[in-house]
């Protein structure tokens, strides 16, 4: 009989399972999505487990992981990991939390191709990155719809070309200087790229991206928004703006959030005439 627990540091932790929702069962959505891949992604119960905290330091010295084969969900963050290992066998996990850890270098994955969601830190948790200096390694993960690498090392985006549905890419807090190697992501509807060193718009060839942040960047010209045909939400704050473009695009924005500081009278006015005044306030901060 298959244990439905692991051992750490003479500890039994179990693994909980959760009924998927009436509303994502296979049946309700097979005219949406091929047969195959409704079985694969929504015909299931949820089998999670949740080691976080436990300062772990060598994922092999969790006994009988490798043989949890059906697990769905596996929380590993805020450990004292360095390295990915010992989770070939989990090839039915779709979930995978790495954030806060002391990882260096993404490796260990290519076997777990189902994975959907992969976490190396927790959204707006400075604290929860790791020491991840180079995007590599995910190119089996062809089913990855969510990607959180923020508050590394990484000076550079790149390594995502295969990672075609992919809909949400975080990689705030990094030490990112270019926009580039996006263009194959067509389904990202999300894209932070807040709190690095980029200087020019550039690449964003995103037709379904829906949410930008580039917040606290190096940006001087707003410019180069065409191709986000989609584009609701644009925070650009704190950025030393001076000039704008892209007007047809920033008016049919739904959030904007700016600064102005930097620009000269001109442009001021410019961008104040585009803007009838009760949205000129619902778009620049206070």
């Amino acid at each position: 009989m298959e244990k439905n627990f692991v051992e750490y540091n003479g500890v039994d932790y179990r693994v909980q399972r959760e009924p998927v929702p009436k509303s994502h069962q296979a049946s309700d959505l097979s005219h949406i999505l091929g047969y195959s891949d409704t079985k694969r992604r929504l015909n299931f119960q949820k089998y999670y487990l949740v080691l976080s905290g436990l300062e772990i330091i060598n994922i092999k010295d969790i006994k009988n992981l490798e043989n949890l084969i059906n697990l769905d969900s596996l929380d590993l963050s805020f450990n004292k990991i360095k390295k990915i290992e010992g989770l070939d066998n989990l090839t039915n996990l779709k979930y995978l939390n790495l954030s806060g850890n002391k990882i260096g270098k993404v490796e260990g994955l290519a076997n777990l191709v189902n994975l959907e969601t992969l976490k190396f830190s927790n959204k707006n948790d400075v604290y929860s990155g790791n020491n991840i200096s180079k995007i590599e390694g995910l190119d089996t993960l062809k089913y990855l719809e969510r990607l959180e690498l923020a508050c590394n090392k990484l000076t550079k985006i790149e390594g995502l070309d295969n990672l075609i549905f992919l809909d949400y890419l975080d990689l705030a807090r990094n030490k990112m200087q270019k926009i580039e190697n996006l263009s194959n992501l067509e389904y990202l509807y999300e894209l932070d790229l807040s709190f690095n060193l980029i200087e020019e718009m550039e690449g964003l060839y995103l037709p379904k991206l829906t949410n930008l942040k580039l917040n606290s960047n190096h940006i001087k010209i707003l410019k180069n928004l065409e191709p986000l045909k989609k584009l609701k939400e644009l925070n650009i704050y704190g950025n030393p703006i001076e000039k704008i473009e892209s007007y047809d695009i920033l008016k049919n924005l739904e959030v904007l959030c700016i600064s102005l500081d930097h620009l000269s009278q001109m442009e001021l006015k410019k961008f104040k005439s585009n803007f009838h005044h009760k949205e000129y306030e619902k778009y620049v901060p206070i």
